[in-house]
């Protein structure tokens, strides 16, 4: 028997899908490498908002700092899927990288005995730990199936643990270890999960306290490494301040930001940087590769992967990203967040919000209200959305959110709308 799950790091740039999607509008232009990076180092891109970014090009093949999905080893599955791709000569790093470069590629069957060494076969099948293994002895004395792991956002996977720790709960049914990661956010002394994929758990998440690493001894347990994968938080370590940052009135450095508090355009990006003090430093664009770091506006002290130290702008995160409202958003490891002090205001009275600054979600109101400190916004009762101010609202007798699509006749002389502080771009 080949014990399922010996986890790698990817050995190319993550999520290549997004890099092929998004190729065009991230590389708007390029930037020199220099090998010592200056904390004030300027992009000298001729971009029109004088920012830059990385060709998505360059970064092609390249291994990124920032942790990836892993491939998982299982023993040779029984529906291998459709090839879309073949190499020859390879060992299994090799063929790993051959599957990000394909589109389409999910998983591989790669020969690591005896005259099949170094056959690498592309495929396009999603495969999940408790997947039916070959029947085949030939075969699976011969080939092995590789497969992407789920990635969860914020945190590792690698196989089961041998000592998973204490629970924190029971068992949860959750439809996805993403879910399951989410649950674990929330819950209070949760730094990892063990998530099934099959049997009669099959989707059952189970949070623990143990804080893991990529270093502990995997399961021992045939079935355990067959069937659950385990799910580690990533440490998050906050770049040391540079002499010159300073308090700012509208701006702040923090390791999260709230939805509406993200800087959404590069102009944003550039008033934090001077108001917190950061030498004239213009904000590099994110490039594809990379879209799934956190959206807005970070900072990094030190090169980090291909990433330069300095000020980033991620434009792509903010389309790629639909976070939950009111859930805050983690930097990733090696960077700091910039974040608006004030996100939202209340218009004088009677006044509109300007173009892009309405809020037309009960969610957003809900956030907006509370860092104002209005109290918990009511819903407009059904039969008189119609004939009421649209979107959120402080009135004489409360705050108030009313999502109908239009109205007829409504007053809102004696009303007060809450706004954002700045269009989303």
């Amino acid at each position: 028997y080949l014990s399922l799950a010996k986890s790698r790091p990817v050995a190319s740039a993550m999520l290549r899908a997004i890099q092929v999607a998004f190729l065009g509008a991230a590389a708007i232009g390029a930037c020199g490498e220099e090998d010592a990076i200056a904390l004030d180092d300027e992009c000298q891109g001729d971009g029109a908002e004088g920012s830059c970014s990385l060709s998505a090009l360059q970064l092609s093949g390249q291994k990124l700092s920032k942790a990836d999905p892993p491939y998982m080893e299982h023993t040779l599955v029984a529906n291998e899927g459709t090839e879309v791709g073949y190499r020859s000569g390879v060992d299994a790093a090799g063929c790993e990288s051959a599957c990000d470069a394909t589109p389409g590629c999910k998983s591989m069957t790669f020969g690591y005995s005896g005259s099949e060494w170094g056959k690498c076969f592309l495929k396009d099948k999603s495969i999940t730990p408790g997947a039916p293994t070959s029947t085949d002895p030939w075969r699976t004395q011969r080939f092995k199936t590789y497969y992407k792991a789920d990635s969860v956002l914020g945190y590792n996977t690698r196989s089961i643990v041998a000592q998973e720790g204490q629970a924190v709960g029971g068992p949860n049914k959750q439809s996805t270890p993403g879910a399951c990661g989410l649950l674990c956010d929330k819950t209070s002394g949760c730094n990892s999960f063990s998530f099934s994929f099959g049997g009669n758990d099959q989707d059952t998440c189970y949070l623990k306290a143990l804080k893991v690493s990529a270093d502990d001894s995997e399961s021992t347990d045939t079935w355990n490494r067959e069937h659950y994968l385990t799910y580690y938080k990533t440490k998050t370590t906050l770049p040391e301040p540079v002499e010159t940052w300073r308090q700012s009135s509208d701006y702040m450095h923090s390791t999260e930001c709230s939805p509406g508090e993200l800087i959404s355009s590069v102009e944003g990006c550039r008033a934090a940087a001077a108001a917190l003090g950061i030498r004239d430093t213009r904000p590099r664009i994110v490039p594809a590769e990379e879209s799934t770091l956190p959206p807005g506006c970070f900072f990094g002290n030190k090169r980090v992967g291909t990433m330069k130290a300095g000020m980033w702008f991620n434009q792509l995160g903010l389309q790629f990203f639909k976070p939950e409202l009111n859930k805050m958003i983690k930097a990733d490891e090696g960077y700091i967040m910039f974040c608006k002090k004030h996100p939202y205001e209340l218009a004088k009275m009677g006044a509109e919000c300007g173009q892009g600054k309405d809020i037309t979600s009960v969610g957003e109101c809900d956030e907006a209200t509370n860092a104002l400190n209005l109290g918990k916004p009511q819903p407009v009762p059904s039969a008189s959305s119609y004939t009421t101010t649209q979107g959120c609202y402080k009135s004489l007798v409360g705050v108030w959110f009313n999502g109908a699509s239009m109205n007829f006749g409504a007053d809102s002389s004696k009303e007060e709308r809450l706004c954002r502080t700045e269009a989303p771009r």
